[in-house]
């Protein structure tokens, strides 16, 4: 019920939604699927369903979201989802300070100042581009200009808003 509410709160405002499935992409679909869903679309962020499910939440108006976290080991079947996203529905991600990156890819290896665990930082995006434009047979370069792009359309509307309030 509240997803929902926030579905048709997004939807009113054409605003887009971050959605986090976890392990419930077919009734994800289903919720979607009756709408109201914002006419910009929605991220699916860190996606981890299916790559049958890929077409399906695309013609719904998704965007996929590529963790850092699946260049890890074990996580092999997650990333090649990744490589059958349409290149204009993908976007990339850190989710820091959660969600790390292999050890030899993290180049800022930082803890929590309370309990000491290591976490993620924003800065490791790079680790992420490279290894997704490999994955994807890509330059890095042109992987950022994709990514920019499909950004700034999903976000056109929360764009333009910050430029008229600056």
């Amino acid at each position: 019920r509240i997803f929902s509410t926030q579905l048709q709160i997004a939807a009113e405002r054409n605003l887009p939604l971050s959605i986090h499935g976890l392990r419930k992409w077919g009734r994800l679909l289903e919720i979607l699927s009756r709408g109201p869903r914002p006419e910009c679309g929605f991220l699916l962020h860190s996606y981890g369903g299916p790559i049958d499910m890929i077409k399906p939440f695309t013609k719904l108006g998704a965007y996929f979201s590529c963790p850092g976290f699946f260049l890890q080991a074990g996580r092999e079947m997650k990333l090649a989802v990744f490589k059958e996203v349409p290149r204009e529905r993908l976007l990339l991600e850190t989710d820091a300070p959660d969600q790390r990156l292999p050890d030899e890819l993290d180049r800022y290896q930082i803890c929590d100042s309370i309990s000491g665990i290591r976490i993620n930082h924003p800065a490791n995006i790079r680790a992420v581009y490279l290894g997704v434009a490999a994955l994807r047979g890509t330059s890095v370069e042109e992987l950022a200009v994709q990514v920019e792009s499909n950004f700034r359309v999903l976000f056109a509307n929360i764009l333009a808003r910050r430029k008229t309030l600056e």
